[in-house]
């Protein structure tokens, strides 16, 4: 959807910049099928935890995350390519992409591997990456007064996602998550489908305990992912 087509005057940029509105889903889709790639001179991704938490929180508290630059390939465009540092699917390498990202690589990488990925986060932590996936404490997120970050948990895995320790039946296992109010955060793009799943298991389960859980899920709805 193309939202302004600008017009030349001192302070707009040449007729053939457009700016353009796009969902995040739409993009990460785009990444993942291979519609949409890196130029080869962008360094590999691999961002420290406290630049993930904060991003994360960005979009929690529904801040600007900044513009992005792509540009269209073919025509005059001819730089070299290659695919987001992610698990995209298999089919994406066969693909020939219609856009590169010149700057928001950092951005989308980050958003794909903790909002889209069904495979682990590869967080930067010095001599060796470590991996794990984001959750949201829901009964946290949803009081103002608490702090986003403090509402995040980062679980650590082994790099094929397998959870480590002694609550990894928490983490893992969605009856749990659903009786301890633990939200996986690569579930928030297909919140409907855990909404279902959600209301189902808590239907079975009735009482005083389903009237807390479906409100808490409903504020947290309201407060994060709408």
């Amino acid at each position: 959807e193309i939202k302004q087509s600008m017009t030349i005057s001192r302070r707009s940029p040449p007729p053939d910049i457009l700016v353009s509105r796009k969902r995040l889903v739409d993009m990460l889709d785009d990444i993942h099928f291979g519609k949409l790639a890196l130029p080869n001179f962008h360094r590999e991704w691999c961002w420290p935890e406290g630049h993930m938490v904060r991003f994360l929180e960005s979009i929690a508290e529904g801040h600007p995350i900044g513009f992005l630059t792509l540009i269209e390939t073919g025509g005059n465009v001819s730089l070299g390519y290659r695919l987001f540092d992610v698990p995209c699917s298999p089919e994406a390498s066969r693909e020939r992409p219609q856009h590169l990202v010149m700057d928001g690589q950092q951005r989308l990488s980050s958003a794909y591997q903790a909002c889209y990925a069904d495979a682990p986060v590869k967080i930067n932590s010095g001599s060796a990456p470590k991996h794990g996936f984001y959750f949201f404490d829901m009964r946290k997120a949803v009081v103002s007064t608490i702090p986003v970050t403090d509402a995040l948990i980062f679980v650590e895995t082994k790099p094929d996602g397998a959870l480590r320790g002694r609550d990894a039946a928490a983490f893992s296992e969605r009856a749990e998550q659903f009786r301890r109010g633990i939200f996986p955060v690569n579930e928030v793009l297909k919140f409907p489908a855990y909404e279902k799943a959600y209301a189902e298991f808590w239907d079975e389960i009735g009482g005083a305990d389903r009237i807390e859980a479906t409100q808490t899920l409903r504020e947290f709805r309201n407060a994060i992912v709408d």
